[in-house]
């Protein structure tokens, strides 16, 4: 990948995520104002504006910088595709969230979100293309830091699952596997 890739995807993400939050902001804003939603959905908690999602082009800047830097260190001459395809499945199955919620179709709201969850103990949601694909495709629905946050625990479920559980579950396997083939000779 050459210097200015990065730099270029950076901008042309970030660029992306602010003409996106603008049109959402401005969408609002022209029916009736920009909303805020209570942390909890509970009214006796504070309201949160959706005008931090201004913040959201920040957040691209900087886990769109990971990914291309991750992408140049990369030996794997597909990962950019995989990234893409990861983060394009992730966006859609929170677009999907997003969308029954708004529905009112809290059952499957409710499988997606679980499935997410097991999803994260899968797969590397602290990746910046998942990260991202979760913060953005919620936003209309739930502003900017309901999804950020959701973004957030996904990816330490993540990184708890990847980098001790399943290291740990390996290590234990290799030590019991030999005991047990003597066992059973």
């Amino acid at each position: 990948m050459s210097a200015t890739r990065p730099n270029q995807l950076r901008f042309i993400g970030a660029l992306f995520v602010l003409a996106f939050i603008l049109l959402h902001l401005g969408l609002e804003y022209f029916q009736g104002g920009i909303q805020s939603h209570h942390i909890l959905n509970r009214a006796d908690l504070p309201e949160i504006s959706n005008l931090w999602g201004l913040l959201l082009p920040l957040l691209a800047w900087f886990l769109l910088g990971t990914l291309a830097k991750r992408l140049a260190l990369s030996k794997d001459a597909n990962a950019g595709k995989k990234a893409l395809l990861g983060g394009l499945a992730v966006l859609c199955t929170s677009v999907a969230l997003m969308v029954s919620f708004k529905l009112d179709q809290s059952t499957i709201t409710g499988l997606i979100f679980q499935g997410l969850l097991l999803a994260a103990v899968f797969l590397p949601f602290y990746r910046a293309e998942y990260f991202l694909s979760v913060a953005l495709g919620m936003t209309f629905a739930f502003g900017a830091i309901l999804p950020t946050g959701v973004a957030t625990v996904l990816a330490m479920i993540s990184m708890i699952c990847q980098w001790l559980l399943w290291p740990l579950l390996c290590k234990c396997w290799r030590l019991l596997r030999p005991a047990a083939e003597k066992s059973s000779a």
